[in-house]
C-alpha cells in the first residue's frame, strides 16, 4: 500500500490564498464605494429638500410683501416712491404732471429763477 500525506491534500497553494485575499480586498473596496455612494445619494436628497424649503420660504416672503403693497393705498405708494427721488426726478415728475393737465391750466408762468435754483441744487 502506498502511503501519502493527507495534509497535503487540504493545504491551499500560496497562489490560491493570495487570490482569495485579493478578492476579499476588492470586495471590501466595492462595498465601501457602494456605501459612499449611498451616503452621497442621501446628501443630494437632503440638499434638494433644503433648497425646496428655502424656495418656499422666499416665495412666501415675496408674496407677503406684494400683498402688503397691493393693500396699501396708492397715495402711500406714491409718497414712498417720492421719498426716494432726488430733486431732479421730482422736478421732472412735476413737469410731466403739468403737461398731462395742460388742458386744465389757463396760463402758466415759469420764471428763469426756478430753473437756475434747480440747476444749482442739481450740480451739488
Amino acid at each position: 500500500m502506498a502511503s501519502f500525506n493527507v495534509s497535503i491534500l487540504f493545504e491551499t497553494p500560496p497562489e490560491r490564498t493570495l487570490l482569495r485575499e485579493q478578492a476579499e480586498i476588492e470586495k471590501e473596496r466595492l462595498e465601501a464605494k457602494v456605501n459612499a455612494e449611498a451616503k452621497r445619494k442621501e446628501l443630494v436628497a437632503l440638499s434638494a429638500e433644503n433648497q425646496r424649503t428655502q424656495s418656499e420660504a422666499d416665495a412666501y416672503a415675496i408674496e407677503a410683501t406684494m400683498r402688503a403693497y397691493r393693500e396699501l393705498p396708492v397715495e402711500n405708494l406714491k409718497a414712498m416712491a417720492l421719498a426716494k427721488m432726488d430733486s431732479q426726478q421730482l422736478m421732472a415728475m412735476a413737469f410731466e404732471t403739468l403737461a398731462l393737465n395742460s388742458g386744465k391750466i389757463g396760463e402758466l408762468n415759469i420764471t428763469p429763477d426756478l430753473f437756475s435754483q434747480f440747476m444749482k441744487k442739481g450740480s451739488k
